[in-house]
This record gives C-alpha cells, structure tokens and sequence, in this order.
C-alpha cells in the first residue's frame, strides 16, 4: 500500500464523526454546555476514529484473512474503540461529572456506549470503507 491509500482509510474513518461531532457541539452551545465543551476535547473524536481505521487495515486486517465474516471482527474493533473512549471519558475528564449523570447510568454507560460503538462501525464505516473500495 502507499501513502495515499492510508491517508483514504483515514478520511474514511474520519468521515462520520466529522458530521456527528459538529452538530453534538452546536446542540451541547445551545443547552449552555459551554463548560463541558471547554473541558472536553470532542474536536479529536474525527482524528482518533481514522487512526483507528487505519490501525485495523494495518495491524488487524492483514491477520484474519481467513476469517469468513471479517465485519465482526470490524465491530469488535468498534467496541475497543468504545471502550477506551468511555474510560478516557470518564477517568481522565470526569464526563458524567460534568455532565450531572448519576453514577449508576455511568456505570450501564461502560456497556451502552461500546455496543453503539459496535454499530456504527458495523453499519455506517463499513459502508464508508467499501465506497473508498477498502472492503473490510
């Protein structure tokens, strides 16, 4: 692969976070979120989800070849992706703090924000990824 073809999977895992992220922070500016949108930075959301589709074409894509349905395997790596998002949401910018969730919606929260990471990878950067021909 060249250069071109890793900066294409990246736009491709940038593309829906960079539709999503813009109208979440202009809905969290009209509810008074200023603070929340000070403190977290949600403009990195686009940048860390085309890392992560190029990090699943160049270290995980190439090992399950022989794997018979490989967009699973595309939502589990979705699911990491949550996960480690949702701990680095909570543990390092207190997001339910902020936020005033209660702490027990945080904790169901470490099982709901993986699993719609899980679709959104499953459905919607598949679909991105075969439009740039990068076919999961």
């Amino acid at each position: 692969m060249c250069g071109r073809d890793y900066f294409r999977m990246f736009i491709a895992g940038m593309v829906f976070p960079g539709l999503v992220f813009p109208c979440v922070s202009i809905f969290l500016a009209a509810n008074n979120a200023i603070l929340f949108l000070q403190e977290v930075p949600i403009y990195l959301m686009s940048f860390i989800w085309g890392l992560w589709n190029v990090l699943y074409f160049v270290l995980v894509k190439p090992r399950i070849d022989h794997v018979p349905n490989t967009r699973v395997v595309f939502g589990l790596h979705g699911v990491l992706l949550g996960l480690f998002v949702y701990l680095f949401a909570t543990l390092v910018f207190h997001l339910p703090i902020l936020l005033g969730i209660p702490s027990w919606l945080a904790y169901l929260a470490v099982l709901i924000i993986p699993t719609i990471y899980y679709f959104v990878w499953y459905y919607i950067v598949v679909w991105i990824n075969d439009l740039l021909n990068f076919h999961v």
